[in-house]
């Protein structure tokens, strides 16, 4: 209405100002004067009027969306309700069954007269009445829900065929057809539809038969079903009870026959088991016996395996962070000659002694050095093998110092060094030392240790 009302008073003020309603205007200017005008505000105002339509239709479906949330509220406030409803009236229902427990209330004229009883049932009663009540409004709520959102559906495919090629009257239908759904179901999506006088309420003597008598009936069934299938169970134990007395005396007089038969055939056996037995304890005697002697030859195999374990050096073993008698060695050798895993025996490792040690000369590691790179050495592994299981150690070599050329370090302010071993007398144990190769100290009785290999 509104906007028909600005158009009309839109069309008045053009008319006024248009020179073709002038008397004083020339009448062979009015026909050029009516084009040049009229025609672009009539398209104007056909314009606005389309625009404000569409907004209008716009603002009519939000109603409806609106409507579809509210409906789904109340929808969910019933269901809610009903659940606590249905709730309640079993605790009431309980309440009542305690009071007439212990009352002995049996029929709907002592329920009444029992204060406790009679107000609960008219408590269930209103119950009942609102659930009738809820279910009602729920199926009103369920069938505007299915009725609003298909016509929702529609009025929006409508909307978009008319937004491309609807004219002023298609508009007008539209609006006016969503004004007619939102005004068809908008009393539906209220609190309460169903006025509280169309719903009646049942009766106490209907509710007292239904949910007391009933099933008080219904109970007494249950109870007489299972004492009668108590009693038959019992009938049926105490037949299943003779047969069964008369089995076991029939299987009783075919168990001793056959026990006396069994008694002779044992005596029978007793004598073969016998015999067996003296077999078996014979065989028995002859298997343990080889059994020992395959486990004393596993042990004795284990205990090989296991020396050799012991007696397995690591060569290359990283020799990077040694500490030898507290001399702090650079971390890294600056030679170490690797022999991968070397068997400790005395008999693989022999004793060198150079030439220019004869003969009681003394000379220094470095002198030695050139004779010694290109020889088997043994290094820092085998040495630290041998401190640690000095039991391996021959006793020969007690009264020399054996020298370890495969690994050399360099000794903190004295240069590249090796390691020795050495026997103490007083100590009775073998000792580790450094000893750098710049010492005048070689003689005859420092022996450098060689692999065999």
């Amino acid at each position: 209405m509104k906007i028909t009302k600005a158009v009309i008073f839109f069309l008045l003020i053009c008319a006024w100002f248009n020179p073709a309603c002038n008397n004083h205007s020339p009448k062979n200017s009015q026909p050029v004067l009516k084009k040049a005008q009229t025609e672009p505000i009539d398209s104007e105002i056909s314009q606005n009027i389309k625009l404000n339509q569409k907004l209008d239709i716009e603002e009519k479906i939000q109603q409806v969306n609106d409507l579809k949330s509210k409906l789904a509220e109340k929808d969910n406030k019933l269901k809610s309700s009903n659940s606590q409803f249905e709730a309640k009236f079993i605790e009431i229902k309980e309440a009542v069954n305690t009071e007439r427990s212990k009352n002995i209330v049996d029929s709907v004229e002592k329920a009444r007269n029992n204060k406790i009883i009679g107000s609960n049932l008219f408590i269930m009663q209103k119950i009942l009445a609102y659930q009738e009540y809820i279910a009602k409004e729920l199926n009103l709520v369920a069938n505007s829900q299915i009725d609003l959102d298909h016509l929702a559906k529609n009025l929006d495919i409508d909307r978009i065929m008319k937004n491309g090629l609807g004219s002023e009257e298609e508009f007008q239908a539209l609006v006016t057809k969503i004004n007619n759904v939102v005004a068809k179901i908008q009393p539906y999506a209220n609190d309460l539809v169903i006025p509280d006088e169309q719903v009646d309420r049942i009766p106490i003597e209907l509710i007292w038969q239904k949910y007391f008598i009933e099933e008080d009936l219904k109970k007494k069934r249950l109870e007489d079903e299972q004492k009668e299938k108590a009693r038959r169970e019992e009938q049926n134990r105490l037949e299943q009870e003779k047969i069964d007395l008369a089995r076991q005396q029939a299987e009783s007089r075919r168990l001793e026959a056959e026990a006396k038969i069994r008694e002779i055939e044992r005596l029978k056996q007793v004598e073969v088991d016998r015999r067996q037995a003296e077999e078996y304890k014979r065989r028995e005697e002859q298997r343990r016996i080889e059994q020992e002697k395959a486990d004393k030859r596993k042990a004795e195999e284990q205990e090989k395996e296991l020396e050799l374990q012991r007696r397995t050096i690591n060569c290359d073993a990283d020799p990077n962070s040694i500490i030898i008698k507290n001399q702090h060695l650079e971390p890294k050798p600056i030679f170490h000659q690797s022999c991968d895993k070397f068997i400790w025996n005395p008999k693989n490792v022999k004793l060198f002694l150079a030439d220019i040690q004869k003969n009681e000369n003394v000379v220094t590691g470095n002198d030695l050095r050139a004779e010694l790179q290109n020889k088997n050495n043994c290094n820092v592994n085998v040495s630290l093998y041998l401190y640690e299981n000095q039991n391996r150690i021959p006793k020969e070599w007690q009264g020399k110092r054996i020298h370890f050329w495969g690994t050399i370090y360099n000794i903190e302010g004295q240069g590249p060094g090796i390691t020795f071993l050495e026997y103490n007398e007083n100590t009775k144990s073998w000792e580790i030392h450094l000893l750098p190769l710049t010492c005048h100290c070689w003689t005859d009785n420092d022996f450098a240790a060689l692999r065999a290999d």
